[in-house]
């Protein structure tokens, strides 16, 4: 028998659901009633005994029984809740502030070490696709590492110091702006270029949450876009 509310398998013998609490025979008259006759087994007869009627204080024990594990349920609900309040974002995966820094600095760190494996790691799928045209474009004969070694790290060095983020989640996006720190780049021939980060639109990304990872979309560095 399902139960007519939530179709659960009801145990043979049950007047209400173990899941619901919903009666199994809403239109029979009410078991605990002792003028009126017990509604036997549709398969009564030889070989098919008489169902007995549920008696009324297993149907109450039965119902005492799931306001006890709601009630608990409950109070579990109540607990966890004030442990994620005390906790803070860090529990929910995109409410996480420090995800989306933690890419931006793992980006930054592989323009430093010049490591272009990991540099394409962190970015999404989009922007490789981009990289390819562009490859495509300019019949670039190489690898996708090496398309990025000579086009975007065209430098002898690159160092970010001090740097400070503000970061924004909105569902599955995030921004991670720059609000301060330092820029420093030596060129191949020598040449020194500098820069004070005082603006949040110096270098400022936009990231992608997907496979249980934050991937940058979006990179504007000094005007560039990325």
């Amino acid at each position: 028998m399902n139960c007519p509310r939530c179709g659960h398998d009801a145990e043979e013998g049950y007047s209400y659901c173990a899941r619901c609490d919903t009666s199994l025979h809403p239109a029979e008259a009410p078991a605990n009633d002792p003028s009126l006759p017990q509604r036997k087994s549709a398969a009564s007869g030889p070989g098919h005994p008489e169902t007995a009627p549920v008696p009324v204080r297993t149907a109450r024990f039965k119902r005492l029984y799931v306001i006890i594990a709601l009630g608990i349920a409950a109070l579990a609900g109540i607990a966890l809740i004030t442990i994620l309040i005390v906790a803070g974002p860090g529990w929910f995966g995109g409410g996480d502030e420090s995800a989306p820094q933690k890419t931006v600095e793992k980006l930054l760190e592989a323009m430093e070490e010049k490591r272009a494996d990991v540099y394409l790691s962190l970015w999404t799928m989009g922007y490789k696709d981009m990289l390819q045209q562009m490859m495509e474009g300019m019949d670039y004969a190489g690898s996708m590492e090496e398309f990025v070694d000579e086009m975007i790290f065209p430098y002898e060095s690159i160092r970010f110091e001090g740097m400070e983020y503000r970061t924004s989640i909105e569902g599955s996006r995030a921004t991670v702006e720059a609000v301060a720190g330092k820029l420093s780049i030596t060129g191949y021939e020598g040449e020194e270029y500098e820069a004070e980060i005082t603006d949040p639109g110096d270098i400022y990304f936009e990231l992608v949450e997907y496979e249980g990872a934050w991937h940058v979309s979006k990179f504007w560095f000094f005007d560039m876009t990325l």
